[in-house]
């Protein structure tokens, strides 16, 4: 694994583990404002780390609902997709790649 592939492994499991966290201390209209927003920012960064992106090929582990595969896609990176079920709305779009499996 490189290391930049190793560290959006080491954010994302900083971020799940804080939402979680969040999603039991925060009323719901602050994570509707707030989370989203944050989320693109914290992406945002991450692109900034493995710029450039056009070409750079990327595995999303626990790739969820599919946000950051959506984001560094739209931005020129190969993704692919990687969790146990298929729950993203981004699955079906053309150009789309995603792998069910077990982690």
């Amino acid at each position: 694994m490189s290391l930049v592939a190793g560290s959006l492994v080491i954010v994302q499991r900083f971020l799940r583990a804080y939402w979680r966290r969040i999603a039991r201390e925060e009323p719901s209209a602050y994570l509707e404002a707030n989370v989203v927003a944050g989320r693109r920012r914290v992406l945002a960064l991450v692109a900034r780390w493995m710029s450039p992106l056009d070409g750079l090929r990327v595995v999303d582990l626990g790739c969820g609902s599919g946000l950051a595969a959506r984001y560094l896609d739209a931005r020129g990176a190969k993704v692919v997709g990687v969790d146990l079920r298929m729950r993203g709305s981004w699955i079906g779009e053309p150009g789309s790649r995603y792998v069910a499996a077990d982690l």
